[in-house]
């Protein structure tokens, strides 16, 4: 029979999930393929999808007596590197202890690896709380599993030229980890994070994992975790996630465990759909009336008690986040009040001299002529838009909701333009006429502004409009285009520094996003997870200050098969994953998040060894001082410098960075198989991040040392 029980999961995220009893335990094996076939066979387009496998004919070591006997050996692999069922150790890999660093308050993964060379029957793995030798303890250590799930090979991208997308059975999330079953030659991963506390003793903590079967006597490896007498400062820049797709909402719990989750991770930040009206979907109808009012003098008052948005932003406050941003929609509010109480011929009057008004700042420019008819044909359609009456009554109401918010000591509200308003544009051709109007408006009313998907280097109107928005933005998300060549940036038609300069001579945040793109939300790369967010600010996209991940949840119909939606597939964003008693999955975070969260941390160690050379060369007393800040500068130059891009991996990249596997067969027509490990070409190996890591560490506690009085 099925049990059911409350999984707590890492940040308090409460899923009710279900339990086996012994006849019915989970059982997992390399053997196993995650039902890759049926994902494609339950498509209904059969033609555009193939299988990949993980191949690996690595022989087996020759196992001691010892080992033999116990039916499985422990390996050890940098976490960075991809796990699966079928993944064979090599013999300097298997290990029976395990070591780790960490500073205060950080949270840091441990991972190893069963390989069964039996059947093993009722796995289970605990973990001892970690003794320091003076008695100090750390026991916040949680040992989840790691799932394997069918996923899009890299997205949307075919495996050959014209050819189907791979759909590939490949480590994606982490689940509590439970009695398990495992086949005879299979490999399972477990991922222990370990939270130490922001007043820990420095040191050297050592414990035990227990690892018990039916068959044999309970083994032990060991653990050490040194601590080091650091406090890491907070990160600099924002990273943040689009919360969900407007459906899928509530399905992975309430929105507050939702963004406590998010914020385990080093999230501090969110774009969210919810708003200060009442949506109804089958009319697509914003209904504002509960929450803010007009009177007939034109006066507003607001009151967001029972809106998304309340909820939504007491969520943020809970969760520490620095900043939200989402839509106002205040048009739709407007669009149907304004003609209802205002002289229709006052309002061509006023929008005439307004649109001449905006007109006129583009009669220099070579796409005057463009610009002019797309602004005037918009107030047409809207002649109220740019009448002076909308412009005081749109202020009043973002002035009131921004007060209402400062009341509420919530985090920044930020509120963001016509979503990818180059895209719709393009589609469109008022998409910019609208954001344009919009942002000087709430510029006008104080608050801050956001546009994504936009540059001011790009062709046409639309690098005309880009540039007339500039004064009053105060952040530009473009996505990412990593050459190093502005030809190869379409349609941004710069390079990043190339944005970033122009941004700042503006005062203009620079952010990008969807670095992990469908790279992370389809297809796990926990190597660009973690570069993106961390060197990667100090490196390619120095100047870069925030970073947004579209999208936290939004799945396409069956959120465990990618491509079962027949227009949609591509879509899908998956960084949490439900339960699904039915199939034995008890669901959990990405382990796209853990990636995330390292390169957080690499960026909030840089951050503080940055402060601390700052500080010691101030320090005009303290020569010493002074020449330990040089030195650590070197050594961090010399880090940052070790980087090795090629031309041809920065162009090939031009959307999305992504990692490649050492291998990959491919026969068209055939079977695939990728082989070796999946990594980003950027001169780094996976060991090289903690070993920098590390090097910036040993920086820091000098420079502690020598401005210690």
């Amino acid at each position: 029979m099925m049990h059911r029980r409350m999984i707590p999961l890492l940040a308090g995220l409460t899923l009710t999930c279900s339990t086996a009893d012994a006849g019915q335990r989970l059982r997992l094996s390399a053997a196993d393929d995650g039902g890759v076939d049926r994902c494609i066979r339950d498509s209904g387009q059969v033609d555009q999808f193939a299988a990949v496998r993980y191949s690996d004919d690595t022989p087996m070591p020759v196992l001691h007596d010892d080992e033999a006997k116990r039916g499985f050996v422990v390996f050890c692999r940098p976490w960075m590197d991809l796990v699966f069922p079928n993944s064979v150790p090599r013999r300097a890999e298997i290990t029976d202890r395990l070591s780790a660093f960490a500073t205060r308050g950080e949270h840091e993964p441990v991972v190893f690896c069963i390989r069964s060379t039996r059947d093993l029957e009722d796995l289970q793995v605990t973990v001892g709380d970690l003794v320091s030798a003076s008695g100090a303890r750390i026991d916040d250590a949680v040992a989840q599993i790691v799932r394997c799930v069918p996923r899009a090979w890299r997205g949307e991208e075919p495996l050959y030229e014209s050819g189907p997308v791979g759909v590939m059975n490949i480590p994606t999330y982490l689940e509590a980890a439970r009695p398990i079953d495992v086949a005879t030659d299979s490999t399972v991963q477990y991922w222990l994070t370990i939270r130490v506390d922001e007043d820990a003793r420095a040191g050297k903590y050592r414990g035990r994992i227990r690892i018990d079967h039916e068959a044999a006597e309970p083994y032990m490896i060991g653990i050490e975790l040194e601590v080091l007498p650091i406090t890491l400062a907070p990160s600099p820049n924002v990273l943040g996630f689009w919360d969900y797709q407007r459906p899928y909402k509530d399905e992975i719990g309430p929105i507050q465990d939702v963004y406590a989750t998010m914020a385990r991770y080093g999230v501090n930040g969110v774009f969210t759909r919810a708003g200060h009206y009442d949506y109804d979907k089958a009319s697509d109808t914003y209904d504002f009336s509960r929450f803010i009012r007009i009177d007939k003098d034109g006066d507003v008052s607001v009151d967001l008690q029972g809106s998304v948005l309340q909820g939504h932003m007491d969520a943020a406050a809970r969760a520490g986040f620095r900043e939200v941003i989402y839509h106002d929609n205040l048009f739709e509010c407007l669009k149907d009040w304004m003609p209802a109480r205002h002289d229709a011929n006052r309002f061509a009057a006023q929008s005439e001299a307004e649109v001449a008004r905006v007109v006129a700042q583009f009669k220099e420019g070579d796409q005057y002529e463009t610009v002019r008819s797309q602004l005037v044909a918009f107030s047409e359609k809207h002649p109220f838009v740019y009448s002076d009456a909308y412009a005081k009554l749109y202020v009043r109401i973002v002035r009131a909701v921004m007060a209402y918010a400062e009341r509420q000591d919530w985090p920044k509200l930020v509120i963001g333009a016509w979503d990818e308003v180059f895209s719709h544009h393009h589609r469109n051709k008022i998409a910019f006429p609208f954001t344009l109007r919009h942002v000087e408006l709430r510029n006008r009313a104080g608050a801050e502004n956001m546009i994504n998907h936009c540059s001011p280097f790009m062709d046409g109107e639309y690098g005309a409009y880009a540039r007339a928005t500039m004064p009053f933005l105060d952040i530009m998300m473009p996505g990412p285009r990593l050459s190093q060549s502005a030809r190869n940036t379409a349609p941004y038609n710069a390079t990043i520094p190339q944005m970033i300069a122009a941004n700042n001579e503006h005062d203009i945040d620079t952010y990008i996003y969807s670095t992990v793109g469908t790279s992370g939300g389809v297809y796990v790369d926990l190597n660009i997870a973690r570069y993106s967010q961390g060197f990667f600010c100090h490196s390619l996209g120095k100047g870069v200050r925030g970073q947004y991940q579209y999208i936290f949840f939004r799945p396409e119909l069956d959120p465990y098969n990618p491509v079962d939606h027949p227009r949609l597939w591509s879509h899908e964003r998956m960084f949490f994953f439900p339960a699904r008693e039915e199939e034995g999955r008890l669901g959990g975070p990405g382990i796209i998040l853990e990636g995330l969260r390292e390169g957080t941390d690499d960026l909030r160690y840089l951050e503080t060894l940055n402060g601390l050379i700052r500080k010691a060369k101030q320090r005009t007393d303290r020569p010493a001082a002074q020449r330990a800040a040089d030195s650590s500068g070197t050594s961090r130059d010399r880090i940052l410098g070790s980087f090795r891009y090629t031309d041809a991996w920065l162009d090939t990249n031009r959307r999305n960075a992504v990692s490649r596997w050492d291998k990959v067969d491919i026969t068209p027509g055939g079977p695939a198989a990728a082989s070796g490990h999946f990594r980003l070409d950027n001169g780094w190996s996976h060991e090289d991040y903690d070993r920098n890591r590390r090097a910036i560490a040993n920086e820091i506690l000098k420079l502690q040392e020598a401005l210690t009085p």
